[in-house]
């Protein structure tokens, strides 16, 4: 039919069949999982209204290019949203409205809900995952999407970050000039990111992570599978690496990044990129260190970001003041760095800033002895494109 996506159309009451939908999940009263309304039946509202535009045919004595003015008027009155692919698939797309895979008007109330069925579904995670007679190591490939339930979510949560809401305005049609989102809600989206990176959140249940065996042959890791660095023992950290790097990607992104320093010139109330710096800072390097599992999972935080920020302020294709503010941190966390005591904190700690020193010694003294750190491979999530 010629139709393009309407990626708004998930925050519009699903009113087009042309996004992609996620399954909308539910709590019942019983506090049980509802899938009874997962998915639209049907066109939407807006569906109908760019079919009659397209193919209404009019009668012989009515102005054609008149009729269809007026159908694009009745449909811009209407307030039926709309954001285009091109303005929806990227993870520095400045639109709230257009996203993959979302739901909900409110990015910031569906990552939170999410976040709440995901901790459901992992604590009653369990064998039944998987069909009888499977290997029981299976229960990994099952586990991936349960465990990076949010991950479209934290894409449309950042949007809002350096976020504005515009329309495809034409001269005359008397549709809103674009409208830079407010500071609060801005930081409002920020501290929901800083949550996916609590390590309660990306800690698994020992109970499941005791149902996961080795796998047997011709049972191979694949691209859905998490990495590991712990050989055939499933890492019980590495779905925490993947979605803190799912998380760090969007929050760090340099045309973000950009667009914040931008509107923060101009409106001094909105957060500035430094402000997404410093929040990254003070529940990583800044944080209170934690031990256990929960401290490996705040390291490999404080690992990622590091290795992004060096890769952002050597990144000559990013917007100077960027590159000169990740500069800055970097600087900042040297001089910090330097003052820790090694017997005043655990040696995995110690450790950490000690490597994390030499990469800056490396950065500042020796670039081409850096090699650049490569991000965790993150089992793919949406199922159409590269």
């Amino acid at each position: 039919l010629g139709m393009e996506h309407n990626f708004a159309a998930s925050v519009d009451d699903r009113s087009s069949v042309m996004d992609y939908p996620f399954p909308l999940i539910r709590f019942n009263a019983d506090g049980r999982l509802d899938l009874s309304d997962a998915y639209d039946v049907g066109i939407g509202e807006w569906d109908k209204r760019t079919v009659l535009y397209a193919y209404q045919d009019f009668p012989a004595e009515l102005d054609d290019e008149a009729q269809r003015k007026k159908i694009l008027d009745e449909t811009i009155a209407s307030g039926l949203l709309y954001v285009a692919d091109a303005d929806s698939r990227d993870a520095g797309a400045a639109n709230p409205l257009g996203n993959l895979w979302d739901n909900g008007s409110d990015a910031i109330e569906e990552l939170q809900h999410l976040l709440k069925v995901r901790d459901f579904a992992l604590d009653n995670f369990s064998e039944r995952n998987i069909r009888p007679g499977q290997p029981l190591a299976t229960i990994e490939e099952a586990l991936v999407p349960i465990y990076l339930l949010h991950r479209f979510q934290v894409q449309a949560v950042a949007k809002l970050i350096g976020g504005q809401y515009f329309n495809y305005a034409m001269r005359g049609d008397g549709q809103a000039t674009p409208r830079t989102v407010g500071a609060q809600k801005q930081q409002a989206a920020i501290d929901a990111l800083l949550h996916t990176l609590d390590p309660e959140l990306l800690t698994l249940p020992q109970a499941l992570l005791d149902s996961i065996p080795p796998r047997p042959p011709g049972y191979a890791l694949d691209r859905e599978s998490f990495e590991r660095n712990t050989g055939v023992i499933f890492d019980p950290v590495a779905p925490a690496a993947s979605a803190i790097s799912l998380t760090l990607d969007v929050l760090l992104n340099k045309q973000r990044a950009a667009r914040m320093n931008i509107f923060h010139a101009m409106d001094a109330s909105l957060p500035g990129f430094e402000t997404v710096l410093q929040a990254l800072g003070k529940v990583s390097w800044y944080g209170k260190r934690q031990a256990a599992v929960a401290g490996i999972i705040q390291r490999l935080t404080a690992d990622q970001y590091l290795d992004r920020l060096v890769t952002l302020a050597n990144n000559s294709g990013a917007d100077p003041q960027v590159r000169a503010q990740a500069l800055l941190f970097i600087r900042d966390l040297d001089q910090f760095l330097a003052g820790q005591k090694r017997g005043k904190m655990d040696s995995d700690w110690y450790a950490l800033y000690t490597q994390a020193r030499h990469k800056i010694d490396l950065m500042m003294n020796h670039p081409s002895q850096l090699k650049p750190a490569g991000k965790p491979q993150v089992p793919p999530g949406s199922p159409i494109g590269n």
